[in-house]
């Protein structure tokens, strides 16, 4: 599932969340939009009920959601008779209809108005998606209790909470790329062209990119954007305090920029996207000749799609992610049509919740499975992150969308699944992500705006899905015509049975291919499958580090210094797995974190949503349940206030904790 809030492990790495979506399904609608009213007759008991689920617990705060629209409504204008202006139709018969009902009192719903402040600059703000008849806006519980009574509204669905998937340690990254490419060999020539991915673009969906790293400077990083909503005195990222910035030159940058303490950021997970990019594009050589991402030619458009709430805990809006893939969806057609260099993949090292099929019929899913089919009809590919759940038989949200290309960690040199990864039949293809007994460093930004060359340890599903983004842009580029599901095919065609360059992991009798890039160009390039000379499997170490230049991570996740060692990390904290299920007895829906905490370290929040009525706390290296290492605290509001909160620090609780929806999850040391 995620990776990283606040802070997991070492606080150089990066984190995973417990964040799990509420699933809804889209009910039937309470009658037409064409007349004089907006008010249904009667409410729709169906939506009522949405409602109630999706409820915030304190009625000062408010609550993202998707409201479904009433394709069936009746238009005013004859003239809007294509689907686009319908849709567009709607959505602002939606806003001036929930207008209209907040600014006056409705029969059977409230004595008073719902007379927030703030409504008409939230609904003026409320995202408006091409890929459905929806809007995405923040209610307050007053202004939820409206939707029932509007006529043009069919359904109720809450926003998801969406985490990174990076976990951390580490060991060399450069051993990683060559296990990528052919087990010997990093960016070999085909036909006299360097497989590095030349004149791509891969979009980072992300925290934003440090562009002033030296491992992404010059013309690396183009100019991004940011889609980042503020909610409940929580944080948007953009400049100038604005939720969407296509423009500004800083839009795309890390979040890092947007705390005010770079330290806190760098603990929150504000590293994450630079990391993602690097792991993909990142060219170093300059400093070393053999130091880069897997597509090192290729370029980077970074999109900022996280916020932090009052906590400081960072996730992004599923919301705020749908409208960057469909801006990056616009760039795509604009760089195509333009003769640009054209956007070949599309990164999404982040998700939320374990689906064991896929979930297009979900009414997000159904979203994201549009937005991603618009995506690929511009020769994109959505890359999306398995997730770090630990979870076998299901991938995380929107891994779990059939268009997707969901990709699976696995430990250096292939030796085998990652302990953390999750899997299960709709994963296409497994690459290097580390696990706890080495990983690799990646760039950071500098905990001090003044110092720019830092590096961090990282593993996770996150850094596996950036190297699979950087091969798709490096088949990318060996299309005159780019064609995306011919690139897919070439990623995700098991070659190891005829090239022993080639390799692929079984799990629970599921057999994938793991990224080796060289067999897999050959193939799409039609220079054949087999090879003389090429290494046995497994044949090549993972090596004990190399001299980077790069600076060593330091306790605030970040490096100082020149020609340190990338060496494996001693790791020295006990990792904790924290679980936690929408049932009892530990069934339904299930979400895990691994939580590597000290008595001395600060309390770690994360962003969720969902109900839970069984929590195990174990041991990530041995499964057996402990307790007296970390106390658990579910929270109902978002504000984590402790009347409306449980606390736990036993190894297992199986009946109904918490009764209502919880808002967030606290891991807090105890005294070891």
């Amino acid at each position: 599932m995620p990776e990283r809030l606040p802070r997991f492990a070492p606080a150089t790495s990066f984190l995973w969340t417990i964040t799990l979506s509420l699933i809804l399904t889209a009910c039937g609608g309470s009658g037409s939009s064409g007349g004089a009213s907006p008010v249904a007759n009667e409410p729709s008991a169906a939506i009522a009920a949405q409602v109630d689920e999706i409820r915030p617990a304190d009625e000062s705060e408010s609550v993202g959601v998707f409201v479904e629209l009433n394709d069936g409504a009746p238009v005013a204008a004859a003239t809007v008779s294509d689907t686009d202006g319908r849709r567009a139709w709607l959505q602002q018969r939606f806003i001036s209809d929930l207008s209209t009902a907040a600014s006056a009192p409705l029969a059977g719903v409230s004595t008073t108005r719902c007379s927030s402040a703030d409504l008409q600059s939230r609904l003026e703000r409320a995202q408006r998606p091409v890929s459905g008849s929806t809007v995405r806006i923040e209610l307050t519980s007053c202004e939820l209790d409206l939707l029932p009574r509007l006529s043009i509204v069919r359904g109720v669905h809450a926003d998801r909470p969406l985490t990174t998937q990076a976990a951390s340690d580490a060991t060399a990254l450069h051993q990683a790329i060559v296990q990528s490419f052919d087990g010997q060999t990093a960016w070999p020539a085909l036909s006299g062209q360097p497989l590095e991915g030349g004149s791509r673009v891969i979009a980072v969906l992300d925290t934003g990119v440090e562009d002033r790293h030296p491992a992404l400077a010059g013309t690396k990083v183009l100019p991004g954007a940011c889609f980042s909503t503020a909610a409940n005195g929580g944080t948007g990222f953009c400049p100038n305090g604005t939720s969407i910035d296509t423009t500004s030159s800083t839009a795309g940058r890390s979040c890092v920029d947007r705390f005010a303490n770079r330290s806190a950021a760098l603990s929150a997970g504000c590293g994450h996207g630079t990391s993602m990019a690097a792991v993909a594009a990142m060219d170093y050589r300059q400093v070393a000749a053999d130091r880069g991402g897997v597509a090192r030619s290729a370029s980077i458009l970074p999109v900022q799609v996280f916020n932090a709430d009052s906590r400081g805990a960072i996730s992004a809006s599923s919301g705020d992610l749908l409208a960057a893939i469909e801006w990056v969806t616009e760039q795509a057609r604009l760089r195509r049509t333009s003769g640009q260099a054209p956007i070949a993949a599309l990164n999404l090292s982040l998700g939320a919740g374990a689906y064991s099929a896929a979930c297009d019929t979900d009414y997000l899913g159904g979203l994201f499975r549009n937005a991603f089919d618009r995506l690929r009809a511009q020769g994109v590919v959505p890359v999306v992150a398995a997730g770090n759940s630990g979870t076998m038989g299901a991938v995380a949200f929107p891994a779990c969308v059939s268009n997707a290309l969901p990709v699976a960690a696995a430990r250096l040199n292939y030796s085998g699944l990652a302990s953390y990864s999750n899997f299960s039949s709709r994963v296409k293809v497994v690459a290097i992500g580390g696990d706890t007994v080495g990983a690799y460093r990646a760039p950071v930004p500098c905990s001090t705006s003044s110092a720019t060359d830092c590096w961090a340890a990282t593993m996770g599903t996150s850094p596996a899905t950036a190297m699979v983004s950087g091969a798709v842009a490096a088949l990318h580029a060996l299309q005159s015509a780019p064609n995306a599901a011919q690139v897919q095919a070439a990623l995700t065609t098991n070659l190891a049975a005829s090239d022993s360059r080639a390799r692929s992991l079984t799990v629970a009798g599921i057999t994938v291919p793991a990224l080796r890039l060289t067999p897999s160009a050959e193939l799409l390039a039609g220079a054949g499958t087999t090879a003389s000379g090429g290494v046995a499997s497994g044949s090549t170490a993972s090596g004990n580090g190399t001299s980077s230049g790069a600076g060593t991570s330091s306790g605030s996740g970040t490096g100082t210094g020149s020609g340190s060692s990338e060496g494996v990390d001693t790791i020295t904290k006990r990792s904790t797995r924290i679980c936690v299920y929408w049932w009892t007895n530990y069934s339904g829906l299930g979400s895990c974190a691994i939580a590597r905490l000290d008595a001395d370290d600060s309390p770690i929040v994360y962003s969720y949503l969902g109900p839970v009525r069984s929590v195990t706390i174990r041991d990530a290296d041995t499964n057996q349940p402990v307790a007296g290492r970390v106390r658990v605290t579910l929270y109902a509001s978002f504000r984590t206030r402790s009347d409306v909160s449980i606390t736990q620090d036993t190894p297992a609780i199986a009946g109904g904790p918490f009764n209502s929806l919880v808002r967030s999850i606290q891991v807090s040391p105890l005294s070891q």
